[in-house]
């Protein structure tokens, strides 16, 4: 079975719906309820599907805001991998010390800002090679 094809799954279905549910069908960043909604999953573990995993392990993100943690999180992870450090949890300790410390609201703010920076300096770059 594909990964496509097990979200399509009653069980997931389900477990999702228990997600959005506990959220009270609002992003648990922004608290926006009015734009499309993911559940994201905090953690993976090899093996297991989609559905086996506990409640916790889920948290309900709008698009936004569920772009962003993803592009933070693949960011933090090549900043890990430079300085050698792999564990999965040390990845995630980050991202929650920076969520807890700025507040969901401005830490989502504070990536949408940093994503726009690095967005025009790749464009400054990409003109520069130009002339």
């Amino acid at each position: 079975m594909t990964y496509i094809e097990k979200l399509r799954d009653p069980r997931w279905q389900k477990k999702r719906l228990e997600v959005m549910q506990r959220d009270e069908f609002k992003c648990q960043m922004c608290g926006c309820g009015d734009q499309t909604l993911h559940v994201h999953h905090r953690v993976y573990t090899r093996g297991k599907e989609p559905w086996e995993y506990e409640l916790d392990d889920f948290i309900t993100l709008c698009v936004e805001c569920h772009e962003n943690t993803e592009w933070m999180i693949q960011h933090i992870k090549a900043d890990a991998q430079r300085r050698d450090m792999y564990e999965l949890d040390a990845i995630w300790c980050e991202v929650f010390h920076f969520i807890h410390d700025f507040g969901a609201i401005e830490a989502a703010n504070a990536v949408r800002k940093h994503r726009e920076f690095l967005a025009a300096k790749s464009a400054a770059k990409t003109a520069e090679g130009a002339q």
